[in-house]
């Protein structure tokens, strides 16, 4: 049997393999494996030792001391410097920064050539705005970040480095807001880049880049349609980019990172877009029509992604939840947008009831599910939606003290009874281990 070289082994905490060691002990003894598959299996992994921690964290910090020490200094000099000068200084202290990355590469020290590789991309993406200082280019600002992330996502790509994957995944994330700001229009560019930016993290197997990047598709509808902030399918479609995201995550297994990446992601963006819904001022200011085709697009590729989630098996109490959510999103923001139902008396009260009853869907859709599969995740974005209904209702009535008192008793004994629920959870998983 081949030994792993320790540059292909996975690298795992010191607790996690001192774990994995006593398990696998048990494992033998129990006749479960064999002496030769427990060292197959220890010989997969290797231990980041809290010496190694510390000396890449000491490492890290004296790099970017260094650095920011270096641009000071050079600042403070910047006017008199020639500009061939200029140049040179900026364009060689991003190869300056690579080739030492491949040098440590060729050495066979990944720590430190990961870590000079990571203020390569810092400095590649000053370089972006100091170059067009320099040369007087007048531009669009977000292009600056468009290339960065673009460069940043291929170093990742190159050095399957997930540290700089998620900074070309936030560095996504900033230009898609910064073109939303400069244009008022979402840039059609997106439609490449993000797809760019999932690969890359699928590439790498990173959840990180995942629940970085995901809500970039999210903000990319919001500034879309802050033209038409006056229609259902704006906020309606950002909820349904929610449900979509989440039902991304149902194609993986039910174990997986990057499947509780895509949810936890959907999740978000769903509550951030359910916050403003339980609002009866929002519903009143929606008018008719006006919808566009991108917030058209949106909507129905994100229902659709929505929908198909459903083909996948074992669905929890949170997947069933969050496809309702999708159809109740649709069918709302189709009748708010025809316009049939906007003369009835009651559409806004309706509209606000229903956003307020699929929040508290949820919070209990993703309560029961942590009870069910023991995901502390799941938990915790139960009582976000449930803390979310319980500010939004709590301010609606705030001036009557009677009803705001009885709903706050009621909110804090249903957070004690989940407490107490969970606990009793946590019991019985001990005493089934035991």
């Amino acid at each position: 049997m081949d030994v792993l070289d320790a540059t292909a082994r996975r690298r795992i905490s010191s607790r996690q393999l001192s774990w994995l060691e006593r398990e696998s002990r048990a494992w033998q003894e129990s006749s479960l494996i064999d002496p030769a598959a427990r060292a197959a299996i220890l010989d997969r992994y290797t231990a980041i030792s809290a010496e190694r921690r510390a000396i890449t964290a000491m490492t890290l910090l004296a790099a970017g001391m260094g650095a920011v020490g270096l641009l000071l200094l050079i600042g403070y000099n910047w006017d008199q410097i020639p500009r061939l000068a200029k140049l040179a200084i900026v364009i060689g202290a991003v190869a300056a920064a690579f080739a030492a990355s491949a040098f440590a590469y060729a050495r066979q020290r990944p720590g430190v050539a990961e870590t000079l590789a990571f203020f390569g991309t810092l400095l590649f993406g000053n370089a972006i705005w100091l170059v067009a200082q320099v040369l007087h280019i007048e531009g669009r600002y977000p292009d600056a970040f468009l290339w960065w992330g673009v460069g940043a996502l291929a170093c990742a790509w190159l050095v399957r480095s997930e540290w700089i994957g998620a900074l070309g995944a936030a560095i996504v994330l900033v230009w898609v807001g910064a073109e939303g700001d400069f244009t008022a229009h979402p840039s059609p560019v997106f439609v490449l880049l993000w797809p760019l930016a999932i690969g890359v993290a699928y590439s790498l197997r990173s959840s990180l880049m995942i629940r970085v990047c995901a809500p970039a598709a999210a903000l990319w509808i919001f500034f879309g349609g802050t033209d038409n902030s006056h229609t259902a399918f704006w906020l309606g479609g950002i909820a349904l980019v929610g449900c979509g995201l989440y039902g991304l995550g149902r194609w993986h297994e039910a174990e997986s990172r990057l499947r509780r990446a895509w949810e936890s992601s959907g999740l978000l963006v769903l509550l951030l877009a359910f916050i403003p819904l339980m609002f009866s001022e929002i519903h009143r200011g929606l008018a008719a029509g006006g919808v566009t085709p991108l917030l058209t697009a949106g909507a129905v590729v994100s229902a659709v992604a929505a929908g198909i989630a459903v083909l996948r098996p074992s669905r929890t109490p949170a997947d069933r939840a969050v496809l309702g959510t999708a159809v109740a999103v649709a069918v709302w923001a189709v009748a708010s947008w025809s316009g049939l139902f906007r003369q009835t008396s009651g559409f806004t009260l309706s509209a606000t009831v229903l956003f307020s009853v699929l929040t508290l869907v949820m919070a209990v859709a993703l309560i029961r599910t942590a009870l069910l599969t023991d995901r502390a995740m799941d938990l915790g974005a139960g009582v976000a939606f449930a803390l979310a209904f319980l500010a939004v209702r709590w301010a609606s009535i705030i001036q009557n003290l009677f009803w705001s008192g009885l709903l706050l008793l009621a909110a804090a004994g249903s957070l004690l009874a989940v407490v107490r629920l969970w606990r009793g959870r946590a019991h019985a998983v001990a005493g089934r281990a035991s």
